[in-house]
């Protein structure tokens, strides 16, 4: 007794120059004509109502005036921080870059080892200076030892 092999599906209306054109399908519902299979799903998108649309547009307005009224505040206190950090710079006889890169700097509050310039070029110049050293590292029940 034999069984009969599945016979691959031929698309006649595909272009001659595709070439998959003559090969079998991989879905599971042409495969198995005989199981039950799950029709394919169309997700629909609710609309908004009329009421939705206009609520939505008076906020985008709302948002609009509180951001001007926001950056008109900020600028503002940029300027009167400018002037006060030109009235420190006179006052101290330092370079204004200086104090801006003091009030600006975000390193004197992050952690001791955090990511930064100056941890850098320290560690470039503490290699620099510390070739030829060999460290030892105890790590139980290793002994490692670098040398650089």
């Amino acid at each position: 007794m034999t069984t009969p092999s599945p016979t691959p599906s031929h698309d006649s209306t595909a272009e001659p120059s595709d070439p998959y054109a003559n090969l079998p399908s991989d879905t599971h519902a042409e495969c198995h004509p005989a199981f039950p299979h799950q029709e394919v799903q169309v997700l629909t998108k609710n609309s908004l109502s009329e009421g939705q649309k206009a609520m939505h547009a008076l906020r985008l307005i709302s948002d609009k005036e509180k951001n001007a009224l926001l950056t008109t505040d900020l600028e503002l206190l940029l300027i009167t921080q400018h002037k006060e950090l030109i009235n420190l710079m006179k006052k101290h006889a330092m370079k204004f870059e200086y104090l801006q890169k003091l009030v600006t700097q975000s390193s004197h509050f992050k952690k001791k080892h955090g990511v930064s310039l100056q941890n850098a070029l320290l560690h470039h110049k503490a290699i620099e200076i510390n070739t030829g050293m060999s460290i030892i590292l105890y790590d139980w029940p290793f002994v490692i030892i670098l040398s650089f």
